[in-house]
């Protein structure tokens, strides 16, 4: 396990990636601690007003991430939450918010399936 040092977390800071002012905010904590990763919960409130299948306004979020990856050396990922447990009715690409608009734009995509309380089983969806 990670020691404590080596681990943030940023929580309830009404964090919008579609803003001038939640980028300023996100960049301040990145600049300050160095992340070697940044993980975002959820893709669902952190773009804010952005429409989801929308590929130009998701876009340009993701713009404003490539600023923060190519600048910190950071990996970006994204945690989204659309399907509901043990739901099979959908393809799991389609359970990402705005599907065309994400995979257009992601350079990987992964689903985990939870088998038991215990682990997570990440698969390579796009």
């Amino acid at each position: 396990p990670l020691p404590p040092e080596d681990l943030r977390v940023f929580v309830q800071q009404g964090l919008n990636l579609d803003s001038d002012e939640g980028l300023v905010v996100l960049e301040r904590e990145v600049s300050a601690f160095r992340p070697a990763l940044l993980l975002i919960d959820s893709a669902t409130a952190a773009f804010g007003r952005t429409e989801g299948n929308n590929a130009r306004e998701v876009a340009a979020v993701y713009g404003r991430l490539r600023h923060l990856r190519k600048t910190y050396g950071l990996t970006i990922g994204f945690c989204h939450h659309l399907g509901k447990p043990g739901e099979v009715k959908r393809a799991m690409i389609h359970r990402f918010l705005g599907s065309v608009a994400y995979v257009t734009q992601a350079s990987a995509a992964f689903g985990a399936i939870s088998h038991d309380a215990d682990s997570l089983e990440l698969l390579s969806i796009a």
